[in-house]
């Protein structure tokens, strides 16, 4: 698991993050206030997403495991969503990019698989 360095409060910020089994993910943030709400794309070989409103979640891509061996986290300090343009220079949103071991860890801590995390 890393974080997802260098981002700013730029409403549009576009970043090429090479995945352990060297895929390149390209994931795009724009920020929209009107909606006061961040958004996300993805572009991978085997997964294209186009501009979903960003959430705090521990599995943003859930839905897909089955067909890609990554996802992504977004931690929040506080119980909320992304919603400012300066969550992220501020520390309020961190965004992880999970690996499969990852993944497969979080979803025995989900489950209850692994009790108190050990």
């Amino acid at each position: 698991m890393f974080q997802v360095q260098c981002i700013t409060d730029a409403p549009q910020q576009n970043f090429n993050i090479r995945l352990e089994d060297n895929s390149l993910l390209s994931l795009s943030l724009k920020y929209v206030d009107s909606q006061n709400s961040w958004f996300y794309a993805i572009s991978h070989p085997k997964l294209t997403l186009n501009y979903a409103r960003l959430t705090s979640t521990f599995s943003l891509l859930y839905q897909w495991q089955s067909i890609i061996n990554f996802d992504i986290s977004v931690s929040s300090t506080d119980i909320y969503d992304p919603a400012f343009q300066t969550d992220f220079t501020t520390g309020r949103i961190e965004i992880y990019v999970l690996t499969q071991d990852d993944r497969i860890y979080l979803d025995s801590l989900i489950t209850g698989q692994i009790a108190n995390g050990t």
